[in-house]
C-alpha cells in the first residue's frame, strides 16, 4: 500500500463523514420547520378566521424557526457559516 492510497482513503472517509453530517443537519431543520409549523397552526387557524392577533402567538415557532437556521450553521465546519453564527450574537 502507497501513502498515496492512504491520503486518498482519508480524504474519501472525510468527505463520507462531512456528506453524512450535512444530511443530518437537513434533517434536523426539516424537523424545526415541522415542529414550527405545528406549532404556529393554531394561531394561524385562528387569524385565518379573525379570532386572534398574530403577533402574541408566534413567538415560540419564530424562535424555533431560528433555531433551525442557527442548527445547520453550528455543524458546519465553515468559516463562513461561524462568521453567521457570530453575527448573531452580536
Amino acid at each position: 500500500m502507497l501513502w498515496g492510497d492512504v491520503d486518498e482513503a482519508i480524504k474519501a472517509e472525510r468527505l463520507l463523514r462531512v456528506q453524512r453530517i450535512e444530511r443530518l443537519s437537513t434533517v434536523c431543520a426539516l424537523f424545526c420547520l415541522s415542529g414550527a409549523i405545528w406549532l404556529a397552526w393554531p394561531v394561524l387557524k385562528d387569524a385565518f378566521v379573525g379570532d386572534a392577533s398574530l403577533l402574541t402567538g408566534l413567538g415560540m415557532p419564530v424562535l424555533v424557526l431560528l433555531w433551525g437556521i442557527v442548527i445547520q450553521d453550528l455543524i458546519l465546519d465553515d468559516p463562513r457559516a461561524r462568521t453567521r453564527i457570530v453575527q448573531l450574537r452580536v
